[in-house]
């Protein structure tokens, strides 16, 4: 234990780098190019990388995404509540892993219903809510939180995600909230 809070691991840096140049890539707008109607049903577009996130449509690979992005979001709720507190080093670039995750919501439907049609969506959902809870009161990660909150609203719009977060709630509650009893919506609600 502690070992984690020393040094970074070179694949600390290679995740962080990666979500770093993806935003940047997909985010990528050329204004002055020429851009044909679509013919197929996918908007065509000239950013070669946002035309793949959109083509992404195998449920194994958005299981992966999934698992990934639940996994890193998570970090930061099991390295601060584990036996030795601050034990093991958290992921530290959560703004550009929400921005990544809004980046993939806004641009591929399939895996938005995806993560919404999830039994264990409470558990990738409670992550990035504590994330918010714990940014909210600080003035530097406001953008984070608004980025947050977006990607809560844009997974509201599906009908299944209300039906996934009726789940009970069975996690420990962040400071700054009420003790409570009831479901993952419940605590959706709570912490907005």
């Amino acid at each position: 234990p502690g070992s984690g809070s020393l040094s970074y691991t070179p694949r600390e840096r290679l995740v962080a780098f990666a979500v770093q140049l993806f935003d940047v890539l997909v985010s990528y707008r050329n204004t002055g190019a020429f851009v044909p109607p679509s013919t197929n049903g996918i908007p065509n577009t000239n950013n070669i990388f946002l035309h793949y996130v959109t083509c992404i449509k195998d449920p194994a690979d958005h299981a992966i995404m999934y698992n990934g992005l639940r996994q890193l979001l998570s970090d930061k709720y099991t390295a601060n509540h584990s036996y030795l507190p601050r034990s093991q080093r958290d992921f530290a670039q959560h703004r550009e892993l929400t921005v990544f995750l809004l980046l993939f919501l806004e641009n591929n439907m399939p895996l938005r219903s995806f993560i919404c049609r999830q039994p264990d969506l409470g558990d990738f959902v409670y992550p990035l809510l504590a994330l918010l809870l714990d940014c909210r009161d600080n003035d530097a990660q406001f953008g984070l939180v608004q980025v947050g909150v977006a990607v809560v609203h844009m997974l509201s719009a599906d009908r299944e995600f209300a039906l996934s977060l009726r789940t009970p709630f069975n996690k420990y509650i962040p400071t700054g909230l009420p003790a409570f009893r009831g479901s993952n919506s419940d605590f959706l609600l709570i912490s907005l």
